[in-house]
């Protein structure tokens, strides 16, 4: 493993964050976001799960909203979370 220990996962698939800027400022919510698009432009899937749907609608390309046990495709970018 010659080039450390990150050859050994690299190319990724996928990127899963869960909460990544929970406890973050503004300014650190935007450097993790930044690397988490950073990925996205090199074909690597990023799923985020967050409470906060004002980020979500900022930077997600495709929102999925679950709410309980119930999974719903809703519209993506949309202000209120509402079904098509």
């Amino acid at each position: 493993m010659g080039r450390g220990p990150a050859s050994a996962v690299w190319p990724a698939r996928y990127l899963v964050l869960c909460e990544p800027t929970s406890s973050l400022d503004l300014a650190f919510k935007h450097q993790i976001l930044t690397v988490a698009h950073w990925f996205a432009v090199r074909n690597v899937a990023v799923l985020v799960v967050w409470h906060d749907l004002n980020l979500a609608v900022q930077y997600a390309d495709r929102i999925l909203c679950w709410m309980g046990a119930v999974r719903s495709p809703w519209a993506h970018h949309t202000k209120s979370c509402k079904p098509k």
